[in-house]
């Protein structure tokens, strides 16, 4: 359902160039702000972030935020009473809210974008929205949802989603049909926790059963080859499965990416199956990789933000230069930073581990510049530019620009060189 805005009107706009920027100022040193105050707009010296928009959620009495999904041109704010909370990404505007369920129903990640509006799935249901934000129906598949729904592609109205039903399976679900929505299931032996990968016609599912399937949408599988038509990692995978980025031009070898509990990162050819190469953390990975036209980031336990060359060479004895390190070395090891935000061509942007962003040397991992504010609860992954979008504890969101040449004018406030 959709209702009234809580959203209070404090969004604000920049242009970043040889004009002065008008917008909020994001205070210095608050771990848990409570509101961000105007301040100085001043000539940009050196590298630094400069904050675009600022738009304040209004929450009700105990509601927190629970995560962020850049979704299309849409930010999605998720909380902890199952509110929807849409706001455009370019603008901070609202764009509407929804009470996708009651609190105690459970989650299962942010919304898939179809050619019909979006859908999202909280228990056994589907909910299917309009562009806007107009519930169109709700489809019950019976059994609970285990993971975020995927898309096929973002111009159909199927959906990949894993179900809670005999020890688990995968299935694709066509949200437009109004009886027998379900296409096909198949049986993974183990819950699907985590997304769906979609690379091209492809779709890679992960299971606790530590296996990774590969099929077409007709339900056609594309590793025939291997053992039981899938990949067999060393332990459990509970997060989502990685493809490359969708940019990555078709002449180049396509790769599959996800963690085990086994404590490795392993990286298959798309098209095949085969192992291509993996990295041994050392711990489980719970958490998915995510992956850039040239880098892998990590995050493992204990050890902070591992960044990893995307493709890997190697020398053999003979001095020929191959293409993969069945074995690779990391780029470098962030250990204050625990998840991957955007990237530019100098810079990686994370969340630190005290809830600020860092700017990160992309070659070296030095730390470059750093967020004053350490009341992040929540940043949506960007893979499109290198825009950094977050929302504190409070419910404050912020789009954050990474400026890095001087001359320009803007708030610069959420900078601190180091």
């Amino acid at each position: 359902m959709i209702r009234q805005s809580r959203i209070l009107p404090k969004t604000t706009l920049v242009l970043v160039g040889a004009m002065a920027i008008f917008l909020s100022f994001l205070t210095g040193c608050n771990n848990e702000p409570q509101g961000l105050v105007a301040g100085p707009v001043v000539e940009i010296t050196g590298p630094s972030f400069v904050k675009t928009w600022q738009t304040q959620l209004r929450m009700t009495k105990g509601e927190s935020i629970r995560d962020m999904y850049l979704t299309g041109d849409s930010l999605h704010i998720e909380t902890n009473q199952n509110f929807d909370h849409a706001l455009r990404a370019a603008s901070g505007e609202l764009e509407f809210f929804n009470q996708v369920a009651t609190p105690e129903i459970q989650t299962n990640g942010g919304p898939a974008l179809l050619a019909d509006g979006f859908v999202i799935a909280r228990g056994s249901g589907l909910y299917l929205y309009t562009r806007d934000g107009r519930l169109q129906k709700t489809i019950n598949l019976q059994y609970t949802i285990t993971n975020q729904p995927v898309a096929v592609s973002p111009t159909s109205s199927l959906v990949i989603v894993g179900l809670d039903e005999m020890g688990g399976r995968v299935a694709e679900v066509n949200v437009s049909k109004e009886i027998n929505p379900t296409e096909w299931e198949i049986m993974t032996n183990g819950l699907v926790d985590g997304a769906v990968a979609v690379a091209g016609s492809g779709l890679y599912a992960g299971s606790e059963d530590g296996r990774v399937r590969a099929f077409f949408d007709d339900r056609a599988v594309i590793w025939p080859l291997l053992p039981g038509s899938a990949f067999k990692s060393g332990g459990q995978i509970v997060c989502a499965v990685r493809a490359d980025h969708p940019d990555l031009k078709s002449t180049e070898a396509h790769g599959i990416y996800f963690g085990a509990t086994d404590g490795v990162l392993y990286c298959v050819d798309a098209a095949n199956g085969k192992l291509r190469w993996r990295y041994f953390a050392g711990t489980p990975l719970e958490t998915a990789p995510e992956v850039t036209l040239d880098s892998v980031y990590q995050y493992v336990p204990g050890k902070g933000l591992v960044a990893l060359d995307r493709v890997h060479t190697m020398s053999v004895p003979e001095g020929e230069v191959v293409d993969v390190d069945p074995f690779p070395t990391p780029r470098w090891i962030a250990r204050n930073a625990r998840q991957f935000l955007s990237e530019d061509a100098h810079y990686a942007y994370v969340l630190s581990s005290s809830h600020s962003v860092l700017a990160l040397d992309k070659q070296t991992g030095q730390q470059a510049f750093e967020s004053h504010i350490k009341g992040l609860r929540a940043a949506a992954t960007n893979l499109k530019n290198a825009t950094i979008y977050a929302v504190t504890r409070t419910g404050v969101v912020i789009a954050i620009q990474p400026v890095l040449e001087a001359g320009s004018f803007g708030e610069v406030a959420l900078a601190s060189p180091r």
